[in-house]
């Protein structure tokens, strides 16, 4: 295939009087500057809202644990990525915070977020104009799923020197290639989503016919990673790989391929699968003319696409197991996609269109309803995040009382594994404890952390228990409690000195109220004076 055959010359460097092609700026530009500025940080703020209940859990638990490890450490594989750039930050914060606060750890994600769409509106407004670069850089900001988890950064590093390396590749000269290696540096030690950026490169160089130092620029940084792949990388999925559930035939490899290609284009039809169909041969076809358009935009549309095909195969080949077309895999490859459609240069025909009233007005509606549509799943992700978080939580809550209440050997949730409760407080010895609450008022904290649920249930008729005093329930246990024609309140007890409020069963309802063990053996004490017990918790009377 030849695109673009011939090596370019070296461009003539233009006099100060030889004339310049106007570049259309429009008037409008800084308006739209300013107006996604505004939005980029009001997201920023709302996401930081959004997370406002979260604290450390998944990845924060693996990375404290290698905080006394060495600096060699740091090249471990962290679930089978190369992380040295995100992993040298958390080591940061936790020497400067510990686990105090989870804020920091917070803010500093949310601003790896916003500088990734921060630089895919730069480049697009470059390219296109500022008008279409606001739905670019506002789209990749409001993905359907977005989730506020910090060491997400480990996908927006990368994604931000994805950017870089786009605007690159046309440079021809060396600042080109020196901008090339260093953001392919960048994204190979923050994750794999740098293995497909390199693909990136490498199709584009390779069609582009690169100069030497191109080459250099792109395979001394994918040297130094498939050293580490071989030597520490390739063992982090051996397990994987021994998984029977995953002896996979290769058709079965390849359907899991496209359905994460597919479920890309549904990202960014705000997860309407028709409309992502839709955008999917969109695409195709976007990708087919450019081609045959035999210019150098066929070069980096092809370039891309590649990019997305080979991270959806990595992502097979390693989390097929488990959750593999997750929203937060689809959005990296989307984000390969807006790189895809994006000219090579400035294109003079999509600022023309671009500076046009009506396309402006429709950019903005575009914008309104991407926000608005996607709002829901962003609300119900963060939601969701809460209240993992606050069971997570509840459990640290008791594992501060001490060995005595529970033991060392005990398993704590931190995710889907657990943590032994005697490393766990070694860490908070070390970096300060998680919500320190003192033992006079960890069951009122436990409760407004929903650790004790009261819920409706249905129920058949049976004999219902009067009860007229508090009576005591082993840790772990549910209890199915009714209220007659007046509303019971529900005190519980198990580490206090007094009772306190779980709720309220309305009147002439049944509930199900939920005592957790959180990893203790102490017993609760509940009491619901003028309700009565069904028979699973009338034993206990």
């Amino acid at each position: 295939m030849v695109i673009g055959a011939t090596r370019p010359r070296r461009a003539r460097v233009a006099s100060a009087s030889t004339p310049r092609p106007a570049v259309g700026r429009s008037g409008a530009t800084p308006l739209v500057d300013a107006a996604f500025a505004c939005l980029a940080i009001a997201t920023a703020v709302w996401y930081f809202h959004l997370s406002r209940g979260q604290s450390f859990h998944h990845d924060d638990w693996q990375i404290v644990q290698r905080y006394d490890d060495g600096l060699a450490s740091l090249f471990r594989p962290h679930n089978g990525h190369l992380s040295l750039i995100p992993l040298l930050l958390y080591r940061l914060l936790f020497g400067l915070v510990g686990l105090r606060t989870y804020t920091p750890f917070r803010a500093l994600g949310l601003m790896c977020l916003v500088a990734m769409a921060a630089a895919v509106y730069c480049l697009a407004r470059a390219r296109v104009g500022a008008v279409l670069a606001l739905v670019a850089g506002i789209g990749v900001l409001w993905l359907p799923g977005t989730r506020q988890f910090p060491f997400l950064l480990n996908f927006y590093i990368p994604l931000t020197a994805a950017v870089v390396c786009a605007a690159a590749m046309t440079w021809t000269r060396r600042y080109g290639d020196i901008a090339i290696g260093a953001a392919l540096t960048v994204a190979l030690c923050s994750s794999a989503v740098g293995v497909s950026v390199a693909v990136a490169c490498i199709v584009h160089a390779a069609l582009a016919r690169a100069r030497w130092r191109r080459w250099i620029a792109i395979l001394l940084p994918m040297s130094g990673w498939a050293v580490w792949w071989l030597t520490m990388g390739r063992h982090s999925l051996d397990t994987v790989r021994d998984n029977p559930f995953l002896q996979l035939s290769i058709g079965g490899r390849a359907r899991l391929v496209w359905r994460g290609i597919i479920g890309t284009f549904d990202v960014l039809a705000a997860g309407r699968h028709g409309l992502g169909i839709a955008l999917a041969v969109l695409f195709a076809g976007f990708v087919v003319w450019r081609v045959a358009s035999r210019s150098s935009a066929g070069i980096g549309a092809l370039a891309w696409s590649a990019a997305v095909v080979a991270w959806w195969v990595g992502v097979v080949e390693s989390r097929s197991w488990y959750g593999f077309d997750a929203p937060r895999y689809r959005h990296v490859a989307a984000v390969f996609v807006v790189l895809a459609v994006l000219p090579p240069s400035a294109s003079h025909a999509a600022r023309r269109f671009g500076s046009r009233l009506a396309v402006g007005v429709a950019a903005v509606g575009l914008v309104a309803a991407l926000t608005w549509a996607n709002r829901p799943s962003i609300v119900r992700a963060a939601e969701s995040d809460t209240r993992f978080v606050r069971t997570l939580t509840s459990e640290l809550v008791v594992a501060n009382l001490g060995p005595s209440v529970v033991p060392d050997g005990a398993g704590v949730h931190v995710a889907k594994r657990t943590l032994p409760a005697g490393t766990y407080r070694r860490l908070a010895a070390r970096f300060g404890p998680i919500d320190e609450t003192p033992v006079s008022e960890v069951d009122r904290r436990l409760v407004a952390l929903g650790a004790v649920r009261i819920g409706p249930v249905e129920v058949g008729h049976a004999v219902c228990t009067p009860l007229t005093t508090p009576f005591w329930r082993p840790a772990e246990s549910e209890l199915v409690l009714s209220a007659g024609r007046s509303p019971v309140t529900v005190r519980v007890r198990r580490f206090g000195p007094e009772l306190v409020t779980a709720g309220v069963i309305p009147a002439d309802h049944i509930a199900d109220v939920h005592l957790p063990g959180l990893g203790a053996r102490v017993p609760w004490e509940v009491q619901a004076l003028g309700g009565c017990a069904r028979p699973a918790a009338s034993a206990g009377n």
